[in-house]
């Protein structure tokens, strides 16, 4: 087959992408040298229909071409590797027919004389600017490009079909055009309620009152903190070690082993300090091996195991690591301890109030601080008195969808879009990302009074914006809802199965 393809074209370049292509196709498990053969076999699944692995590779070949053409001298087979090109092939290929069965569901056809026409339009089959039948004769399955090409103009006729359906009407062109050429400027400022609450505290009777008030409540904080109120085990622990480089062999593993069984045979817990200082060959070494108090849950699990079966005074035996041997002594020992929940309730009862209270203390200001801005008056004095910066977005356009420094809460952008005034606040904070905004504008260049033909452009705009997310969603759903499987082995991400 590569001969064949060599005595088609003395072109260099052409012969060097069709080893590249045979190479990827190698790298991939796909034999180029039966095209029958893979017309049989399916490279995925769409809802029971296969995608053939001759299909695939048709496809590959046309964009290995087209970014040989486009790169020229700049290309290079590992770009490929890198852009994934293989996989992404696929996933388009999957897509075309997920688009063209619904095509087929809504009774979409494409008659054969359209279809003729399209394959005389394409490039590739042309020579100097005229279709060129012999090019088409030369293909090894005409079939399987008749039925691709007829798939691409039944879902070029489903998105028409779509596109079509979703317009803007006259006052939404307007609205989208005044977005898109005004220029504003804002102030802000980012509330942490929380924050504002940290240093509010519950009086003796009000943490008296939720004691003595529902014991269920008390018990449920109880359960969700347990480690709130558990002491972890600790243990004030020495060691020795007989370290292991990294990758040792057998051999010095057992010489490793030796040692430290023969440090083990003199070891007691009189003398186990000055062996450490002695034997040991970790940083711990010139302290006599003292770790200091070590916190059940810190340490490895060959660790925690052997400190676990150690009592106060207790030596234990050879424990292995990646690291090397070792050998532990527990000089003293202090047992986890859970505090009841009757110890307990005079604690929780006053987290319980100081959470209360907090909460309280921040519905309160945010409830002052609403009334005012809904009678119009601005915030900057009663947030500089709380210490919060009143900051500036700069000047930006409405259009671009978020606001600089807030983000793209579609609440803040809302509210923005209804001010007309100059020092006019936003009458109410708004809630974005765990924090309250209050919002002022500062500086206002609205755009001169439109002209349909610019209401027109800006409709257009706006409307390809969303014809293109509608449909990318629709897409999404379509194959959320499929059964698609993929059977080719791509690399470490394997085979799909959707």
């Amino acid at each position: 087959m590569l001969e064949t393809f060599r005595k088609r074209t003395n072109n260099i370049a052409f012969t060097i992408l069709i080893l590249l292509i045979v190479a990827v196709m190698a790298m991939f498990g796909i034999d180029m040298s039966d095209r029958n053969g893979g017309a049989g076999r399916a490279a995925a699944f769409v809802n029971g229909e296969p995608i053939t692995q001759a299909e695939f590779q048709q496809e590959l070949q046309a964009r290995l071409q087209q970014y040989q053409q486009i790169l020229g001298a700049q290309y290079d087979e590992r770009l490929i590797m890198q852009l994934r090109l293989p996989q992404q092939t696929l996933r388009q290929l999957i897509q075309y027919k997920l688009l063209a069965q619904q095509a087929s569901q809504m009774g979409i056809v494409v008659p054969d004389e359209e279809l003729a026409s399209h394959i005389r339009s394409l490039p590739y089959f042309q020579v100097d600017g005229k279709f060129d039948a012999s090019l088409y004769q030369r293909l090894p399955n005409k079939g399987f490009e008749e039925r691709r090409q007829r798939e691409r103009l039944q879902v070029m006729r489903l998105q028409d079909y779509l596109q079509k359906r979703i317009r803007l009407s006259p006052s939404e062109a307007q609205r989208n055009y005044n977005l898109s050429e005004s220029k504003i400027e804002l102030k802000f400022a980012a509330i942490d309620l929380a924050q504002l609450s940290k240093t509010v505290r519950p009086t003796p009777n009000e943490v008296a009152a939720v004691l003595g008030g529902d014991e269920s409540k008390l018990r449920e904080y109880y359960t969700a903190h347990t480690a709130d109120f558990t002491r972890p085990g600790q243990a004030h622990l020495y060691q020795i070690r007989v370290g292991l480089p990294f990758q040792a062999s057998d051999a010095k593993k057992k010489e490793a082993l030796a040692k430290i069984e023969s440090i083990k045979s003199r070891a007691t817990a009189k003398n186990f300090a000055e062996i450490a200082k002695e034997n040991s060959d970790d940083e711990y070494a010139k302290k006599g091996g003292d770790r200091g108090w070590v916190t059940e849950g810190t340490l490895g699990q060959s660790f925690e195991t052997a400190i676990d079966s150690l009592a106060a005074g207790q030596l234990s035996g050879v424990v292995e690591t990646s690291a090397g041997y070792f050998l532990l002594y527990v000089a003293e020992k202090q047992a986890r301890h859970v505090t009841a929940f009757e110890d307990a309730k005079p604690k929780i009862a006053a987290e319980l109030a100081k959470e209360q209270k907090q909460e309280a203390h921040q519905k309160e200001r945010l409830t002052a601080w609403n009334q005012l801005l809904e009678k119009g008056t601005g915030l900057d004095s009663q947030l500089g008195a709380n210490g919060i910066k009143v900051e500036s977005t700069g000047e930006f356009s409405l259009g671009q969808g978020y606001l600089p420094k807030i983000g793209d809460s579609e609440a803040a952008l809302d509210a923005v879009f209804q001010l007309t005034k100059l020092n006019q606040v936003v009458p109410k904070l708004i809630s974005h990302s765990g924090k309250f905004y209050y919002i002022k504008l500062a500086k206002l260049n609205r755009p001169k009074p439109g002209t349909p033909a610019k209401w027109n452009e800006a409709e257009n705009s706006v409307t390809a914006g969303v014809q293109n997310e509608l449909l990318t969603k629709w897409i999404a759903d379509l194959q959320n809802h499929a059964r698609i499987k993929e059977t080719l082995p791509f690399g470490d991400e394997g085979p799909a199965q959707l």
